[in-house]
């Protein structure tokens, strides 16, 4: 996390989610030198690439932290064509396309093993605001945009939990307002930079019943993915 300017923002935030997980160590830190290398078996970034304007050097950080054979998750915002004055309020950078994501995670030295839109079934909703918004050039109201009743926020919940078990069963939803990708540090990869090894790339899983899956044969079985709860790597 970042703070810059905002350390106080920052310590509440910190302090907020140091009382919802006691048990749990919170470093604050610029995420494009994280202080780590090698130490986690799982690196999630969830919603944090759009906030940055060196989004690579961010993702290559990543990868340094996670140990080979690990994991890495990301989430971002999807399609440039619904960028509105809520993403200039959040702090976006940008809006992802899918083939922008895959194409800097491997840059970073990352393996995209399984990638999904998800907001999927709130998009059509999301551009409508939008394109509202535009019509009307109403000025751009936070309080208005997030501030919905409880009755709508369970309804709009209950869509998301159906798209999560689509995802779970290991569906690829072809749009939405958010991407999903799931990587690991590619075999041949050093520093977070790109030496891709010829006799190791990156290969797509076999996907199998029971929440798990096979890599292809050539693939060291050793460098399986566990399955993050998606039909996407595990063990047998």
């Amino acid at each position: 996390m970042r703070c810059g300017s905002q350390a106080a923002t920052c310590r509440r935030r910190l302090e907020h989610a140091a009382r919802r997980a006691p048990g749990a160590q919170f470093v604050r830190a610029d995420v494009r030198e994280l202080p780590f290398d090698g130490e986690f078996d799982v690196v999630g970034a969830f919603d944090v690439p759009e906030h940055v304007s060196d989004d690579g050097r961010a993702l290559a950080a990543i990868r340094q932290a996670v140990r080979l054979g690990g994991g890495v998750i990301v989430t971002v915002p999807q399609h440039r064509w619904i960028w509105s004055e809520a993403d200039r309020f959040s702090g976006h950078h940008r809006r992802y396309r899918s083939r922008e994501l895959e194409h800097k995670l491997s840059e970073a030295g990352l393996c995209v093993r399984y990638m999904t839109s998800f907001v999927t079934l709130l998009l059509p909703l999301i551009a409508g605001s939008r394109a509202w918004q535009s019509i009307s050039r109403r000025p751009f109201d936070p309080a208005r945009e997030l501030g919905i009743s409880d009755s709508l926020d369970k309804r709009l919940e209950r869509v998301m939990n159906a798209e999560s078990r689509l995802i779970r069963c290991g569906v690829r939803l072809p749009a939405g307002g958010s991407l999903l990708a799931i990587a690991d540090p590619a075999i041949g990869m050093r520093g977070g930079f790109a030496r891709r090894s010829l006799a190791s790339p990156c290969r797509k899983p076999v996907l199998c019943p029971e929440g798990t899956a096979r890599w292809p044969a050539k693939v060291d079985e050793g460098r399986r993915m566990r399955a993050f709860g998606i039909n996407t790597g595990g063990s047998e």
